[in-house]
């Protein structure tokens, strides 16, 4: 709160409708969907019938990913009219005149951002409880879905401010950010499964078959939230060979012997390590004081 931008834009925010509407479609689409996976998971079951509650843990998983992609979807609109917008409100030029640095302002612009969604991920705790009306989950496994939530979110708004800077216009900018989202998320997955389906290809076609491995190129997989995502249900569930085989990893390096929640935590690292990157491009981009060379 002592960042002048960012206490001026969470006493902007809240103030708005555009906030409680906001709130109340989010929690609203979350419950609709979590309550028919609850259903369509125990509904269907007769009278007479047993039911089987490890399918519960299945109704939390889809539960988690469907706030994961609401999330994904909310933070580019967020973020990418951060700049961007008081620049089309002829209002930047005002703020870099006061004496805050630029990365107090983006760091600012940032956080403000990330408040508004820590009340949408706050709000959510009790539509994410009603898994506990079963068990099989405990309150640690909800916090880990929280953090790697907030992370997300950081991961994605960087690039929000990154193109916000960049661009003049916000339609321009949110489109950009969604398209890096998409890279981000899926093109490492799909690079990976690229180079195992060639691999399967030409190693067939030998005489002595060898199993693909993707090797070294798993680090890749670092940075798409896909893994984290699969790495952390995977490690609380308790079925890491699920893992490997959706991140086509086999334990001829050792990035296969790698326990689960090492691998989550390093992709916290890389995805933490490209936010402050990008947010480090986005103040220098935003700095109105540029070197100049002399002749």
């Amino acid at each position: 709160m002592r960042n002048a931008v960012c206490k001026k834009e969470m006493k902007l925010s809240v103030r708005t409708k555009k906030t409680t509407w906001g709130l109340f479609v989010f929690n609203s689409i979350l419950a609709l969907l979590g309550l028919l996976v609850f259903y369509v998971e125990f509904g269907r079951q007769s009278s007479y019938s047993t039911i089987d509650y490890s399918e519960m843990l299945m109704v939390y998983i889809i539960i988690c990913l469907i706030e994961m992609c609401l999330i994904a979807f909310i933070v580019p609109s967020i973020t990418a009219g951060s700049i961007a917008g008081e620049r089309e409100k002829q209002t930047l030029e005002i703020l870099l005149t006061t004496k805050l640095t630029s990365w107090q302002i983006i760091w600012g612009k940032l956080l403000s951002s990330i408040s508004t969604l820590l009340l949408y991920i706050i709000s959510s705790i009790p539509i994410l409880a009603i898994v506990f009306s079963v068990g099989g989950i405990s309150v640690l496994d909800l916090l880990q879905v929280m953090v790697y939530i907030c992370v997300l979110a950081v991961f994605f708004g960087s690039f929000g401010i990154l193109y916000s800077c960049i661009f003049k216009k916000s339609i321009v900018a949110t489109i950009c950010t969604y398209g890096t989202v998409f890279i981000t998320t899926v093109g490492p997955f799909i690079w990976l499964w690229v180079i195992y389906v060639y691999q399967e290809i030409t190693k067939a076609a030998s005489a002595n078959y060898v199993e693909p491995d993707v090797g070294h190129w798993a680090a890749v997989g670092l940075i798409s939230p896909i893994n984290s995502v699969v790495s952390l249900f995977c490690s609380q569930i308790g079925s890491a060979d699920a893992f490997y085989d959706v991140c086509v990893l086999t334990d001829k390096t050792f990035w296969g012997h790698m326990d689960l929640r090492i691998w989550f935590v390093l992709t916290i690292i890389v995805q933490l390590g490209l936010a402050f990157l990008a947010l480090l491009l986005a103040s220098k981009r935003l700095n109105p004081i540029k070197k100049v060379k002399k002749k």
